[in-house]
């Protein structure tokens, strides 16, 4: 409910911008159609104007973390070599800086960076731990290009705890 709730006043946000502009509702499905662009495509075109580019998607969903796994080819070809990933602890950087460096590519070292979120089970989903394969082999492909993916998680420790 509170995801739908969200939606709905973005909805309405981009609505009343929209409308603000020339005192029209926007059709949106006639918008796309005449504006929408392949999500690739778009979202490398942000970078052309914009110097930092988030990206939202609804946790557990196969298709939206595909396209993020499918954005990191076309991404480094733009020049956009670093990445910052909610899933994993940054404490855990320097084990994944290894791993993305190393010859052979190691699940154990994704599995931990994983199980370091969400205690006690982790985010045990192959579709995120397919993201830090596909950095890992553009740095073997590409010997000229060096991708990073930082870790942006903090979890803390119950004694941590506020």
């Amino acid at each position: 409910m509170k995801n739908l709730s969200m939606l709905f006043i973005v909805l309405m946000l981009v609505s009343s911008i929209a409308e603000s502009k020339n005192n029209a509702p926007v059709n949106y499905a006639e918008f796309l159609a005449n504006n929408g662009q392949p999500p690739i495509e778009f979202v490398c075109g942000k970078f052309k104007q914009y110097p930092i580019v988030l990206l939202g998607e609804y946790h557990k969903i196969k298709q939206q973390v595909d396209v993020v796994k499918n954005l990191i080819q076309p991404l480094t070809q733009a020049g956009i070599t670093t990445l910052v990933f909610e899933f994993g602890d940054y404490r855990l950087q320097s084990k994944l800086d290894e791993l993305l460096k190393a010859d052979k590519f190691d699940e154990n070292v994704v599995n931990l960076i994983l199980k370091s979120v969400d205690k006690p089970l982790g985010w045990g989903y192959r579709e995120y731990a397919d993201i830090f394969k596909e950095v890992w082999k553009i740095n073997r492909e590409t010997p000229t290009v060096y991708v990073n993916i930082l870790l942006g998680n903090y979890e803390m420790d119950n004694d941590e705890a506020l």
